[in-house]
Order: C-alpha cells, then structure tokens, then sequence
C-alpha cells in the first residue's frame, strides 16, 4: 500500500484486546486482492463502502484468524531461515511441504472425508498471502497444488480417481502440479500438444 494511503487495514499480529475490538471495524488485507493496483486503492470507494455486508463480507473470523497465526508463524521459523539457501542451490524444500501437509496447507479446499481440511476460498487465500510474505516461490507452488491439481481432481475427476490421488495430495505425501506453457500454447491450457506417457 503506499504510504500517502490512508487504509484501515490491521497488520498487527498481536492478539490485545484493543486489536481484538479495532479488527471489527477494519478492512481486512485480503481486500486488495480485488484492486487492480495498490495506487488505484487510495482513488476508489472501497468495496466494503459501497456493496451490502449480506452480499459480500471481507470480515476475518476468529478461526480465519487463528490460521493466519499459524501460517504466519510456520513460514517465519520453517521457510524464512532457509529461503536464501533453497533459491541459490535450487533444491526444492520437500521437507518443507510435508510438513505444511501435516498442518493442513496443501489440503484447504479438499473436504475432510478425503482427507482435506475442509476450509474455504478465504482461508486458502490467508495461507497463501501469509506464506508469499516469507517465500512467494514457497506459495506460489502450494497455491498450484491446491488450485491447479487437487481442485481439478476434485472437481471434475470420477470418485475413484479422487480416492485414489486426493488423500495423498492433502497430506502431502505427493505434490501436484500442472503441465501448462508451451512455445505454441502460452497460458492457453486447451492448446497444449504435450501428453504423458508411462514408462
């Protein structure tokens, strides 16, 4: 956000009673994700200011707020030592994201009986956002593993593929990923000439 900005956005992470009664009145971080630009925020209404609460609501739960605690303190003390190492070396923090499996990271919008967290688009989104402010590499493949792998199984797979490859993706026993850019297919997923083939 830019410093000429006036927001009520909470960045603090304690939990005092005067935070507690300021969080019911601010907007949360997850607002600008609907902002073309962070400038374009301090010129426009907000969001919040012109839409009903019935309709769209950006007010952080208790819970959702006990998740960012979480995420927030597993990227400080498992992913903030070892970022500089794992970017230089390229080796990918395996390690790293079975534990993040174990925490219920990698499984946030897969539902319980298969082995998921059962949460919902705002909480992935909190972990997301808390994990990139340590280590955007770090997110940027979980939100891949959610999004363009367990989300794609879940949604369009028959029930015995889900059985099959969810409960290992939520756990993190597996990552998912997605095959996508090619020199003739871009971004364009439909268009892509790649296929798999089994050895």
């Amino acid at each position: 956000w830019p410093p000429n900005c006036q927001t009520t956005r909470d960045t603090s992470t304690t939990n005092s009673a005067q935070n507690d009664k300021e969080r019911n009145i601010q907007t949360e971080p997850l607002l600008r994700i609907f902002e073309p630009s962070p400038r374009a925020a301090c010129s426009r209404t907000r969001m919040t200011d012109t839409l009903s609460p019935d309709v769209l609501d950006f007010t952080v739960t208790d819970d959702q707020q006990a998740i960012r605690e979480v995420a927030r303190d597993f990227a400080e003390t498992e992913l903030k030592p070892h970022r500089l190492e794992w970017d230089e070396s390229q080796d990918f923090p395996m390690e790293a994201f079975r534990k993040m499996g174990a925490l219920g990271f990698l499984g946030t919008l897969m539902p319980t009986e298969l082995g998921g967290a059962g949460l919902g688009a705002m909480e992935n989104a909190i972990i997301i956002e808390e994990i990139s402010r340590v280590d955007p590499a770090v997110a940027l493949s979980v939100a891949a593993h959610n999004g363009l792998c367990s989300s794609h199984i879940y949604k369009f797979a028959s029930d015995e593929i889900r059985q099959k490859y969810i409960p290992a993706l939520a756990r993190g026993e597996v990552l998912g990923a997605w095959g996508l850019t090619e020199p003739s297919a871009g971004s364009d997923a439909g268009g892509t000439r790649t296929v798999a083939v089994r050895d």
